[in-house]
């Protein structure tokens, strides 16, 4: 019993860290973008970036049968042109000082991150880094040891829900059941985050390239092929404005490869958010494309 009061001390003195780590960050973000987007409550929005007018957008979320407007104003011209101002006019997601431990080896060390509308942030690090373990983070699978975590401007244990419904996560496996068809498993996805019927599938496996494997079960086919299955969801989210991709160009072809940066660049014209990771040479940048080393 004599270390029965060393727990709580300790999470309270972490928890006072992070709050007023937080603060400091909401400070520096205030004095940075003087006028962000009025309250969003809707479970999906689309936003405009910089010319100073203020833009309306249809937003739609399909998998709960939704739609709002939401009028966001990019003050940048109305504040001085501020740069900040015109990069970046709504903050989607923003981590402070995230702390992550594996074991006794500190992967991420007060990390701090943000993603706003229209934007492609590469995440970039040698193996080991912490990259898949950033986009968990942010997707809220794992949970910090210390930190800040926001969606939307609400922290992520209230949004987490609120996240996942907006969010297409596709991780460094295929997350696929090798003992179904390549259109069984995009079908069951597409009911679960989607409205797409079972022609917006066959189209999306077209598209992808691996329509002739349709009814072929997972477990035969080539790992290029199950990337290529995996990443045909992203034809299918296009009214969900949040993608986070580990390392989508794994095992694929130049062909393959060029789609899914077309993909990703589509999005992103689009007023959508892409966060990735990758090691290969993109050859070409998406729209909106910003590097963030980790």
């Amino acid at each position: 019993m004599r270390g029965a009061g060393i727990e709580p001390a300790r999470l309270a003195a972490r928890d006072f860290k992070s709050r007023a780590s937080t603060d400091s960050a909401t400070r520096a973000w205030s004095r940075m973008i003087p006028e962000l987007a009025s309250n969003l409550d809707t479970p999906s929005a689309s936003f405009c970036r910089g010319n100073g007018r203020a833009g309306v957008v249809r937003t739609s979320v399909n998998n709960h049968q939704m739609s709002a407007q939401a009028t966001v104003k990019c003050a940048s011209r109305r504040h001085g042109g501020d740069p900040a101002t015109e990069k970046v006019a709504f903050i989607l997601i923003e981590a402070t000082a995230l702390e992550f431990w594996r074991q006794d080896r500190c992967v991420l060390d007060r990390f701090s991150i943000h993603c706003g509308a229209a934007e492609a942030v590469h995440v970039v690090g040698d193996n080991g880094a912490g990259k898949t373990t950033l986009l968990r983070l942010l997707a809220g699978l794992v949970w910090p040891e210390a930190g800040d975590l926001r969606f939307r401007g609400e922290a992520y244990a209230t949004a987490r829900p609120k996240l996942h419904r907006e969010l297409c996560f596709i991780g460094h496996g295929h997350g696929m059941s090798g003992d179904l068809t390549a259109f069984d498993n995009l079908r069951h996805w597409a009911v679960l985050y989607t409205s797409a019927n079972a022609a917006a599938v066959e189209s999306a496996l077209d598209a992808a390239g691996v329509g002739d494997c349709r009814h072929r079960v997972v477990r035969s086919l080539s790992a290029g092929q199950k990337r290529r299955v995996a990443l045909a969801r992203l034809c299918l989210a296009q009214s969900l404005p949040l993608w986070m991709l580990d390392e989508p160009w794994t095992h694929l072809d130049r062909d393959g490869s060029a789609w899914a940066l077309n993909l990703i660049d589509e999005h992103v014209r689009r007023g959508g958010t892409v966060l990735f990771s990758a090691h290969a040479d993109l050859g070409r940048h998406p729209h909106g494309y910003r590097v963030v080393p980790v």
